[in-house]
């Protein structure tokens, strides 16, 4: 989301011709398709290997492109979504059955108020950058659905109808500025609103969250949910008018937060256990669990931690992501992980995986039926690192550990997160952010551009600014001890790198400490070079190289 100075009126607009004579990847560590002007974006599968972008720029202004296979833009003129209002956001998009990009977003009016008032709109745009529907999108909401205390409450969810057109949900303000109500439409392939001005109220209930939920399902027809405080998550199924035609809920043994409805109009359901932990069940259209009467098990509680994806994959089964450890460095259990499980409900893995001892922001996309693309970035001094890997149902990594697909130093925003969509062949294109928005390809055997084997650089030399560091003995076996030419008067930070950039080691240094001798044998499993590097505040201090023997 984008927050713009009250009276903003002025436009930056020089971005949208560019690269328009680019027809391959980048195929250095350093290099990638920039996108100028844009510090935000949402991308989807074109269906054709390449990916559709929608970029806000600095001043929340929408536009989409689609970038091909082979790197070509083949939109070079981005096309204008909104306009209307002075800040925007994009809620979500996706391919329509007619080839379309179908596109939901908030527009913002800032002008004449104190604060915001949001308006939720929808368009749709052909693969070659035309739109379908009338400039500025289609209205879905009304001037009194936003009452004056933000901007979050239009943001409008969509979903597919199966007919290319749009279901849309919004949480409403138009009876009650303090609890909203949930309202929704359907807006038809021709771009016509078929449940009245200002859609149909779905819920009442006074909603007690900013966000509302909405899924397509294989008649048709569509789910809309929301929170409320008196009854938890709630469900509806909404027939071809807009009326409700039956509530999800305990009795149909549909409880839990819903995730999909699948062809075969199977829900998909999370539920918390209590002490046991996180399951996944899949129950029939009639209610019958079909992977148990529980589920599956897919995160114990004492793994526990912030989800970051839960989808379900291309052959009927789920797959789920979290950070453990977010609040404790100390944690040696502490990174990213997943699980896996098959359409016949067992789990691939008997334990929880973890993929990155990281915990910076991190991505999935499925490859094909046996394989995920991850990819996750992290800043190292002042610069951004993103790494990539494929890995296997049988969970193989199949790239060295720590595969190296960019380095971009200078000015960095991990914050966003990178993020990836297949790219029809096994491999994945890779949207991440730097000063702005950035894609390079790597294909499935790890080569960058589908031409170059990613590198792994060794670390550049970089000048301490306060004290110089010594590394003895070097090289060493199982313990190695730096000494510093001085006694730094701050706490530091010790971070060991290898020369692919994975960090191996991480401890913070007492004050008035200048000797650290640090045991290695339980963090690095392989000889190698490595680079020892200090920091005060994010500022680097000291450096020494070292090598281990083993």
């Amino acid at each position: 989301m984008s927050c713009f100075a009250k009276g903003m009126t002025f436009l930056i607009l020089s971005f949208v011709a560019f690269n328009s004579g680019m027809a391959s990847w980048p195929t250095e560590i350093d290099e990638a398709i920039t996108f100028p002007g844009l510090s935000y974006g949402r991308f989807c599968e074109d269906g054709e290997g390449g990916a559709w972008i929608a970029g806000e720029n600095l001043f929340g202004e929408i536009y989409v492109t689609r970038i091909s296979r082979s790197g070509e833009v083949t939109i070079p003129n981005w096309v204008s979504i909104g306009g209307l209002y002075d800040g925007q956001f994009s809620s979500g998009m996706f391919m329509s059955e007619d080839s379309c990009l179908i596109i939901g977003y908030a527009q913002y009016e800032w002008r004449d108020t104190e604060v915001p008032k949001g308006y939720g709109y929808v368009q749709k745009v052909d693969r070659n950058g035309n739109r379908i529907w009338p400039e500025g999108g289609i209205q879905v909401t009304l001037e009194e659905s936003s009452a004056m205390i933000g901007g979050v409450n239009a943001i409008p969810e969509i979903c597919t109808d199966g007919r290319g057109g749009v279901y849309v949900s919004w949480l409403d303000r138009r009876h009650n500025e303090i609890h909203p109500a949930l309202y929704s439409q359907h807006i038809n392939s021709a771009g016509d609103p078929e449940w009245g001005v200002g859609g149909v109220e779905s819920i009442h209930d006074n909603i007690g969250a900013e966000w509302n939920y909405i899924y397509s399902t294989p008649d048709s027809l569509c789910i809309v949910g929301a929170t409320s405080p008196s009854n938890g998550i709630r469900y509806l199924k909404l027939s071809a008018t807009g009326e409700t035609l039956f509530e999800l809920g305990e009795s149909e043994g549909l409880e839990g937060t819903l995730i999909k409805v699948d062809a075969d109009h199977n829900y998909y359901l999370l539920t918390y256990s209590g002490p046991q932990g996180t399951y996944i069940r899949k129950v029939s259209s009639v209610g019958e669990p079909l992977w148990g009467e529980s589920g599956v098990l897919i995160r114990r509680t004492a793994l526990g931690g912030p989800g970051r994806q839960a989808f379900v994959d291309n052959q009927g089964g789920f797959f789920f992501t979290w950070i453990y450890g977010h609040t404790d460095p100390n944690l040696t259990s502490r990174g990213s992980y997943f699980q896996w499980v098959s359409s016949e409900g067992f789990p691939y893995f008997e334990e929880e995986q973890r993929i990155s001892t990281s915990i910076y922001p991190f991505h999935f996309s499925q490859s094909d039926s046996s394989h995920m693309m991850f990819v996750q970035n992290e800043v190292v001094g002042n610069s951004l690192i993103v790494y990539s890997q494929r890995v296997s149902s049988s969970g193989d990594h199949e790239w060295p550990d720590s595969t190296i697909i960019h380095i971009q130093n200078g000015q960095s925003n991990y914050a966003l997160g990178p993020e990836n969509v297949s790219d029809g062949n096994g491999g994945e294109i890779v949207f991440f952010q730097t000063a702005f928005l950035e894609a390079k390809q790597v294909s499935r055997d790890g080569t960058i551009g589908d031409i170059t084997v990613a590198t792994f650089p060794e670390a550049q030399p970089i000048t301490p600014k306060v004290f110089n560091c010594t590394a003895y003995p070097n090289p060493c076996n199982s313990a190695v001890t730096l000494k510093l030419d001085a006694y730094p008067s701050t706490t530091l930070l010790l971070n060991i790198y290898n020369l692919r950039g994975k960090r191996v080691h991480v401890q913070e240094l007492a004050k008035s400490q200048s000797l650290i001798t640090i045991t290695l044998s339980d963090q690095i499993i392989e000889s190698g070079v490595y680079v020892a590097q200090l920091t005060k505040a994010e500022e680097l201090v000291a450096m020494a190289k070292f090598t281990l023997l083993k």
